[in-house]
């Protein structure tokens, strides 16, 4: 019997042992295949970066001008350069923050957040707890191309470090010219001097512009089918909410959270004696059908298809950073529109939006669900290098879409030319090259403008000078201080998502309700100052303050 036992012990551990290798086995397979061993990649810099092929599951937003992420020629040239296959997660731009959060809240998470705008909040929020990784070890290690952008711009690197010194995210900086000032009105020129108009210069000048634009046939087609201004849904498109650009003639806003800065103090626009006045303005505007009732809630795609209507040309105006936005560059009606400086209003308010902090947080997110985050940083680090910024954000490929300049070639400032776009290059159509300024990535303003351009600003290829042109007129009225993008330190996140949502919310409701008159601004502005101190706008201001007091940005 006691035989028997032993040899019963023996055949138990023998299958035991056999369990554990084979599952040992089995789990290494699996590492390989799904996460590869830090000990299979490369040295910073070299490529590929892992010997056997890796998935990686990334979530990001549907850019309607890419064809297909997966087929797309960055897609494939990077995978056979990085030996890592993507495999894309996309969600409609118009819905990317609720299924980001939703994915956050269900953990149902991707291996990296890829271009998904990822909120400093929620930096803060889920790398505190875990969801996210930080980041500084694995730059540490394997960054090289970071590195060089970190040294050509000293201010990123604290810019997104968080306050208890970890980096949940990489960046994207562009220093571009004419983003700083993108809150721009495009107005149709071509309609000015047909009505023997002049260049508004006043909101009275511009009323006085609708209402000839309304009643006076400016398109020559015997209907009244023109809309004196239009816009688009700000989830869809950039700085296409008429209210912030007409704001700026009342009070400094700048479209987002609307907060300001001077002298060290923080606060809010949107419950001020002006915000109100240029409500009232924008709801005159409104009541005398000069706004495109579709101006706040159609997307880019839409607006574009207005723009160029092919029964006849019906767009008066247009609040957006790009007339790319509502135009093809490759027609001939882009060329109608200009830029109107900001306007000065009834108090002699004249300003516009400005945002000098050309970094942006949250780019690339890489997750706790990522088995292998070094692999997914290394993935990453080489799109801050020049050789990427022309293959993957907005160029191409060599000798395809873009070239080196010739000895006659002209950039944005009248010097020789670097690099020419080819003629098969068009911007701000749907393309299957680039990522069209997607994620994480480094574009110096001496790379932005050492492109060379057609000297004619509207010409088919001199949208970037026409940018740079148009821009200038508007960088004299730039406020003195702007809030920057700070973090809030652990301890205040969750209070401030509770509260900034609802606020934000509602301020936004309000401001489309008063507009179109189902909110009587008379009647309910008191209503709605008192309805934002029951949000809790007091102690919002007080966390903002106290996140601005503790950056690097005061202590400046």
């Amino acid at each position: 019997m006691k035989k028997k036992f032993a040899m019963f012990l023996c055949l138990l551990c023998l299958i035991t042992t056999l369990f554990l290798t084979l599952t040992g086995c089995k789990a290494k397979e699996a590492k390989t295949t799904n996460g590869s061993s830090s000990s299979e990649l490369s040295a910073p810099g070299v490529f590929p970066l892992v010997k056997n092929k890796v998935t990686l599951k990334f979530f990001a937003p549907q850019n309607v001008n890419i064809k297909d992420m997966n087929t797309n020629a960055f897609t494939t040239f990077y995978e056979n350069k990085t030996n890592v296959h993507i495999q894309w997660e996309l969600v409609p731009s118009d819905a990317l923050t609720d299924k980001r959060s939703l994915a956050l809240a269900s953990n149902d998470l991707p291996d990296v957040f890829f271009g998904a705008g990822v909120t400093k909040e929620e930096e803060m929020l889920y790398g505190t707890q875990g969801i996210f990784l930080p980041l500084n070890k694995y730059i540490d290690k394997q960054g090289v191309e970071i590195k060089k952008m970190f040294a050509a711009v000293p201010v990123v690197k604290p810019g997104i470090t968080t306050p208890n010194g970890s980096i949940y995210s990489l960046p994207q900086e562009n220093q571009c010219y004419h983003c700083w000032f993108s809150q721009k009105l495009w107005i149709n020129s071509s309609w000015l001097k047909k009505l023997n108009l002049e260049m508004p210069k006043t909101t009275d000048d511009i009323l006085k512009v609708y209402r000839a634009f309304r009643d006076n046939d400016p398109n020559g087609n015997g209907k009244k089918d023109e809309y004196a201004l239009s816009g688009a849904n700000i989830k869809t498109s950039w700085h296409s909410n008429p209210v912030d650009y007409f704001m700026c003639a009342f009070i400094y806003d700048d479209g987002g959270d609307r907060l300001s800065l001077e002298n060290g103090k923080v606060d809010v626009n949107f419950n001020k004696p002006e915000f109100k006045e240029g409500l009232k303005f924008m709801n005159t505007m409104w009541k005398e059908k000069l706004i495109d009732p579709a101006a706040f809630t159609q997307d880019e795609a839409t607006l574009k298809q207005v723009g160029e209507n092919p029964a006849a040309e019906i767009l008066g105006s247009v609040t957006v950073g790009f007339f790319g936005s509502f135009t093809s560059l490759t027609g001939t009606r882009m060329k109608n529109y200009d830029a109107v400086p900001p306007l000065k209003g009834p108090n002699g308010v004249q300003t516009t939006g400005w945002y000098p902090y050309d970094y942006a947080a949250g780019q690339y997110v890489i997750t706790k669900a990522c088995t292998n985050p070094e692999l997914a940083y290394k993935w990453a680090d080489w799109l801050y290098s020049d050789e990427a910024t022309f293959l993957y954000v907005e160029c191409g490929r060599e000798g395809k879409e873009w070239k080196k300049a010739s000895a006659t070639d002209k950039d944005l400032n009248g010097n020789p030319a670097k690099w020419m776009r080819t003629d098969t290059y068009a911007y701000g159509e749907i393309q299957n090259v680039h990522y069209y300024q997607m994620g994480p990535s480094f574009r110096s303003r001496e790379y932005r403008e050492s492109w060379g351009s057609p000297q004619d600003p509207y010409a088919e290829k001199g949208y970037e000078l026409r940018l740079q042109l148009e821009t200038k007129p508007y960088e004299a009225f730039k406020p003195a201080t702007v809030f920057p993008p700070v973090y809030m330190d652990a301890s205040a996140v969750k209070e401030i998502a509770q509260i900034k949502t609802p606020i934000n919310d509602y301020v936004n409701e309000s401001i489309a309700a008063f507009v179109t008159g189902n909110m009587d601004i008379e009647k309910e502005w008191d209503n709605y100052t008192k309805s934002l101190e029951s949000l809790n706008l007091k102690r919002y201001i007080e966390l903002q303050q106290k996140a601005f007091d503790s950056s690097s940005f005061a202590k400046k």
